[in-house]
C-alpha cells in the first residue's frame, strides 16, 4: 500500500484537487470510525458525482484493512457497501495486470508507486469478495430490503458484474426500471402493478403521466438465465433474503413487447445496455 506519510499523496487527484488530506482521515478512521470523518472522506474526497479518483485507489486498501480488523459488524457493512459503490463506478478493468487506463490516471508518479497503488487496490477487492458471505450472514436477519439492495450492488461490483451493479444503483428501491427498445429506442417504464405482486411495462413514465394500460411481462427463471450477471444477482438476492429483488428478478429476466412499436425484447439485456 502507498505509505500514509508518502509525498505521493500530494500528487494524487481528488474531486477538488490534490488528496493530501486523505491519509490523515484514514488514520483517524483506523483509530475511531467517526461518522463525520468518514462522510467527509467518502463523499467529498474519494467519490463525487458517481466518479472515483486516483486517490480513491490508494485509499481503498486501507479501508479494506479497517473492515477486516473491525469487531463491529456495522463498520464492516458500511465500508463494504461504500467500497462496493466505488468499484461499481471504477472505469479500470480489475485484473492482476495493471491496465493502461490506470496509468493515465496517475501519469506523473514513478512506475513502482503506480504499480503499488494499483496492485494494492486489486488485492483489496479480493479481500472484499472474501467478506461477502460474512456480510450476508449479518445482513440477512438484521437489515431490510433497501439496505440489502446496496449489499447486492457491492457484491456484484466486487465479483466483476459492474454493469449490473450500476443498473441496480440507478434503479434503487422505489424507482422504476427503464429499458430502451432495441428496435425503435423508445423507453419502456417497468413498474409494479396495482397489486404490487408483479412488474408490468408502461409506454410513458407513470410518475408524470396518467397510467396507460400496462403491457404484460412474460417472466422467466433467473437461475437458469443465459445471462451470467442475472444469475449472479439472483444468487445474491436469495443469499441475502432480499424479498423484493427476488420477487422482481423473474420479470427482469423475462420479455415484454415494446409499447411503442410492438417489438419483443429481453428486459435484462436492455436494462444493462446503458452500462456496458
Amino acid at each position: 500500500m502507498l505509505a500514509l506519510n508518502s509525498t505521493i499523496w500530494s500528487e494524487l487527484e481528488g474531486p477538488y484537487g490534490i488528496a493530501d488530506s486523505v491519509p490523515d482521515m484514514l488514520q483517524q478512521l483506523a483509530q475511531k470510525y467517526d461518522s463525520e470523518v468518514k462522510d467527509e472522506l467518502y463523499w467529498e474526497q474519494l467519490y463525487h458525482q458517481n466518479t472515483i479518483y486516483a486517490c480513491t485507489y490508494a485509499a481503498v486498501p486501507y479501508l479494506a484493512e479497517i473492515a477486516l480488523h473491525s469487531n463491529d459488524p456495522e463498520v464492516k457493512l458500511d465500508i463494504y457497501i461504500t467500497c462496493g459503490l466505488f468499484e461499481a463506478n471504477n472505469t479500470c478493468e480489475v485484473t492482476s495486470e495493471m491496465p493502461a487506463v490506470f496509468e493515465e490516471l496517475v501519469p506523473d508518479i514513478d512506475a513502482k508507486a503506480r504499480a503499488d497503488i494499483y496492485l494494492s487496490y486489486y488485492d483489496a477487492i479480493g479481500k472484499f469478495r472474501e467478506m461477502s458471505d460474512q456480510i450476508a450472514d449479518y445482513a440477512q436477519p438484521n437489515k431490510d430490503d433497501s439496505e440489502k439492495r446496496y449489499i447486492a450492488i457491492a457484491d456484484a461490483a466486487f465479483y466483476g458484474e459492474r454493469a449490473a451493479a450500476s443498473m441496480l444503483q440507478t434503479h434503487s428501491i422505489g424507482d422504476e426500471y427503464v429499458a430502451a427498445c432495441p428496435a425503435c429506442e423508445h423507453e419502456t417504464f417497468i413498474w409494479p402493478d396495482e397489486s404490487e405482486e408483479k412488474l408490468v411495462a408502461y409506454k410513458a413514465d407513470p410518475v408524470f403521466n396518467d397510467k396507460d394500460t400496462p403491457g404484460t411481462i412474460t417472466p422467466a427463471d433467473p437461475a437458469s438465465s443465459a445471462e451470467v450477471s442475472l444469475r449472479y444477482v439472483h444468487s445474491r438476492a436469495e443469499r441475502l433474503g432480499d424479498e423484493q429483488l427476488s420477487a422482481q428478478l423473474p420479470y427482469l429476466a423475462g420479455h415484454t413487447n415494446c409499447p411503442a412499436c410492438g417489438e419483443k425484447f429481453p428486459i435484462w439485456q436492455q436494462l444493462l445496455a446503458l452500462y456496458l
